[in-house]
């Protein structure tokens, strides 16, 4: 199972991570463009909620919000909802919503949402366990650059779970883990790369180096 063992799981349990600040929006024309349906207001007001940002902090009408704007089909609301399902703050504790919600942000492309299905698949937390599944979803986070994802699929070809043992794609996704621009977490893949280059040919490592360079070149597209 490709979270169990490596350290890199889930970047952020606090809810709204990764979503824009609204602190320097209007409430009150917030509240009215969500009154009247508009989903990202409503997104906003349910992160203004959760926050407590320009009005009193309220989980249950965070969620609300959060739900409204899921409806809609707002990839982040969906997610913020799913989380907020699955640590039951102002919804009750229900996992198996939460999971629902957060698959649907994940497919409509949201890489945190790909990301957290990935390692709840890896885990088994509120699904069956499937390693394969598992890498699929962190495939999808990792060609997003998404360095958590990066370093677990990097992983995932390292040992052989849920895809066949190849050292030259760990390779080249630890790679790309460790080179995170903000830094986190990059020094365990360096380490598991550099082990890993231990036990690959001079031929193996110059393909891994071109593809690492390649799939560089296509992120920062």
């Amino acid at each position: 199972m490709i979270v169990r063992v490596v350290l890199m799981a889930l970047p952020a349990l606090l809810l709204g991570a990764g979503t824009p600040c609204v602190a320097a929006k209007d409430p009150a024309a917030i509240v009215r463009a969500a009154e009247q349906g508009d989903e990202q207001a409503q997104f906003d007001l349910g992160q203004m909620y959760e926050a407590g940002e320009g009005v009193a902090q309220n989980y249950e009408e965070a969620a609300r919000w959060y739900g409204e704007a899921a409806g809609q089909g707002h990839a982040g609301a969906q997610y913020q909802l799913g989380r907020m399902y699955d640590i039951g703050r102002g919804v009750p504790k229900k996992y198996g919503e939460g999971f629902k919600w957060i698959l649907a942000a994940a497919t409509q492309g949201h890489v945190e949402a790909q990301y957290d299905i990935g390692v709840r698949y890896g885990t088994g937390h509120g699904v069956a366990q499937d390693d394969k599944e598992s890498v699929r979803w962190l495939q999808a986070a990792a060609d997003q650059g998404n360095p958590y994802a990066q370093y677990n699929l990097g992983f995932a070809y390292s040992a052989g779970l849920g895809v066949a043992e190849d050292k030259v794609q760990a390779y080249v996704w630890y790679s790309l883990a460790a080179s995170d621009p903000e830094g986190e977490n990059s020094e365990i893949a360096i380490r598991r790369r550099d082990r890993l280059e231990e036990e690959m040919t001079p031929e193996q490592i110059s393909e891994a180096r071109k593809k690492t360079e390649a799939r560089k070149t296509v992120l920062q597209k």
